[in-house]
């Protein structure tokens, strides 16, 4: 498939057959046993409503297919399915669990664990952050993608809008709709194994690898390059790979000509360990996303590390300053200032005065 026809004429990667359609529940109506509440967020192929579960008397996350992309056979019916059946083998603090999947009426969904928070795209917008809370927050969620890894699954997908930061500060990792599993293979799979078909040309332009592009086969290290195209965007507040628009910046992509920019906070060893995850070959990237994280995870304790020297320095340097500050000044004489010690004559312990001499008089009293 030429890359022109996979992305269409709106930059979606999406197949062009999969388009929205109307039918989508009320608020209030009961879908199987899940009472729809509110609608926290819609796309191409369906939408995701909070949810009650009374029988449980526990909130949820519904995802559901738009009614016209859940016939039987349907290739969004078996992206739903195929989300489901990746959550269900997982179970990893930054990766969102499943409850439940069925069908009711025209409708398709997967019932998910509700997470209150915002997406890593609107955390990162919220507030001016610094690279140890960013390096922070992408270590957690660089955890759920090996988590995935190890149970045999690529993301195929990752970017900041498929990652929930919540209120309490947990990060997870959503919407596996595009993970492939590797076919009659251990969990303790090899991190460079394939896990798509040849061909397959799915993902979001901008964040996707040479190989997506390419359609060929994608490996836990097709994550790795989406993870620090992200990663590199959160640091200096552009993507990586410049274009006017998505075939450019995937020709770009491509290439591996990644921007040169210079941004105050990020160290030329961190900016190093990006690019080697922005290698267009995937043999030259970190062999695992555990070896990435772990690279991340020690320039992060450097920075904190630096970070508490530098606020120790000063809180010395403040009390050193305070100290002086107070000290009592000795009093003085009345009469006269007192001698200063760098005027005084010097004489070796022991040494005896020249005949004919005598010490000088600075009493003045002599005649």
């Amino acid at each position: 498939m030429h890359l022109e026809a996979a992305l269409g004429p709106t930059g979606s990667a999406a197949p062009p057959s999969l388009q929205p359609e109307s039918g989508t529940p009320r608020l209030g109506t009961t879908l199987g046993r899940y009472v729809i509440e509110r609608r926290l967020g819609q796309g191409g192929m369906g939408a995701v409503y909070a949810a009650r579960d009374p029988e449980l008397d526990r909130k949820v996350a519904l995802k559901l297919l738009h009614p016209g992309l859940a016939e039987p056979g349907s290739q969004a019916r078996a992206r739903l399915r195929r989300e489901a059946q990746s959550l269900a083998r997982l179970s990893h603090p930054a990766v969102v669990g499943i409850h439940d999947v069925g069908t009711a009426g025209d409708h398709v969904f997967i019932a998910m664990e509700l997470v209150e928070g915002s997406t890593l795209s609107q955390w990162l917008d919220r507030a001016r952050r610094t690279v140890p809370q960013i390096l922070e927050v992408f270590v957690r969620a660089g955890e759920g993608l090996a988590a995935a890894h190890r149970a045999g699954l690529v993301h195929r997908d990752f970017k900041p809008d498929n990652v929930i930061v919540s209120a309490d500060g947990r990060v997870r990792v959503v919407d596996f709709g595009l993970a492939r599993t590797i076919a009659h293979e251990p969990p303790d799979v090899d991190a460079s194994a394939s896990i798509s078909q040849a061909g397959d040309i799915l993902g979001t332009p901008g964040y996707m690898s040479p190989e997506q592009y390419a359609g060929r086969p994608a490996s836990a290290r097709t994550d790795q390059f989406c993870f620090c195209v992200s990663l590199f965007e959160a640091l200096h507040g552009l993507r990586p790979f410049p274009g006017g628009d998505p075939l450019a910046v995937a020709a770009q992509t491509v290439l591996g000509q990644v921007r040169r920019v210079r941004t105050p906070g990020v160290s030329a060893r961190l900016d190093r360990i990006v690019r080697r995850g922005l290698n267009p070959g995937p043999q030259d990237r970190f062999p695992s996303m555990p070896a990435l994280l772990g690279e991340l995870a020690r320039e992060a304790l450097v920075r904190r590390r630096g970070l508490v020297g530098r606020v120790i320095g000063a809180a010395v340097m403040m009390f050193s300053l305070c100290a002086s500050m107070l000290r009592p000044v000795p009093p003085q004489s009345p009469h006269r200032p007192a001698a200063s010690a760098a005027f005084a004559p010097k004489r070796a312990a022991g040494a005896r005065m020249p005949e004919g001499s005598r010490a000088p008089d600075h009493s003045g009293l002599s005649g």
